[in-house]
């Protein structure tokens, strides 16, 4: 069993999961960062909010979003951070899906109390019901990190020094896929 299907087994029970959401789509990091893991809501504008603003506005306050495994993990450890009514995204991975969308993934806690497991459209606008999960060093600790073993994705973004760099090498080999197929 593959480190994403154990941690989905041990994050259950799961309403939905998305059926891209494979450890394929969404590699394990080289190294799972442990740190204080937080629920950032960004502000809005005209009651929504996008992904670049967000990241730029989340990088001005020193956090870091998370990827897939950190948020399965808080989900694990830290399931008081997941409260009704709020979808809960990892921007800290992504994945290009065969219409070159870029997709992020999502824990949604519904208000009934399910959580669904799906992935967020990273283009489109966000609203007040989405959440960012970000690590944080709030007590001025640095962050810690625990080696996984795997092999990374090419698009892994802890290979970045920024995120700013993430996304223009996502959008750099986002080019090169649709240059491809024009030829």
């Amino acid at each position: 069993m593959n480190l994403l299907q154990k941690l989905i087994d041990e994050t259950k029970p799961w309403y939905y999961i998305n059926s891209d959401i494979t450890a394929e789509h969404f590699p394990a990091p080289k190294k799972l960062r442990k740190g204080k893991i937080i629920a950032y809501e960004p502000k809005l504008t005209d009651g929504v909010w996008t992904s670049k603003g967000m990241l730029k506005e989340i990088k001005e306050k020193g956090y870091e979003p998370v990827n897939l495994y950190e948020m399965l993990e808080a989900k694990k450890t830290n399931p008081e951070i997941f409260k009704e009514g709020k979808w809960y995204c990892a921007f800290g991975q992504l994945w290009q899906d065969s219409g070159s969308d870029r997709r992020v993934p999502r824990v949604d806690a519904d208000s009934d109390g399910d959580f669904r497991f799906s992935l967020g459209n990273f283009e489109g606008d966000w609203h007040s019901v989405h959440v960012v999960l970000c690590l944080c060093d709030c007590d001025e600790q640095p962050l810690e990190t625990k080696t996984l073993k795997s092999d990374p994705s090419p698009l892994s973004p802890l290979d970045f020094p920024n995120l700013e760099q993430r996304i223009k090498e996502l959008e750099d080999w986002r080019e090169k896929v649709v240059e491809a197929f024009r030829k």
